[in-house]
């Protein structure tokens, strides 16, 4: 980590996405399915930085090939960070 002097603060923001590949025609998919609702409003209260959210395979067939869905379901974390260095002294 890169040292700064005291007059600028590090801000770091950390969003993390959740995401459930599927296909409607998915046995497992379609059981997962009630389970997923349940888990995504229980922890999306509980950290409110967390975020879920589902891909339809068979309508978005390129999305889930561009991200290595092999095998339905499929979960995915995402890790989005950000940054910024602020001065505090306002110069």
């Amino acid at each position: 980590m890169v040292s700064l002097p005291h007059k600028y603060s590090i801000f770091r923001l950390i969003m993390i996405r959740f995401i459930k590949y599927h296909s409607p025609y998915c046995h497992h998919c379609r059981e997962l399915a009630p389970i997923w609702v349940e888990l995504a409003e229980k922890k999306s209260k509980e950290y409110p930085r967390l975020r879920f959210g589902e891909v339809d395979c068979v309508a978005n067939g390129d999305l889930c090939v561009d991200h290595d869905v092999m095998a339905y379901p499929a979960l995915q974390w995402y890790y989005l960070f950000f940054f910024s260095i602020s001065n505090l002294t306002g110069t």
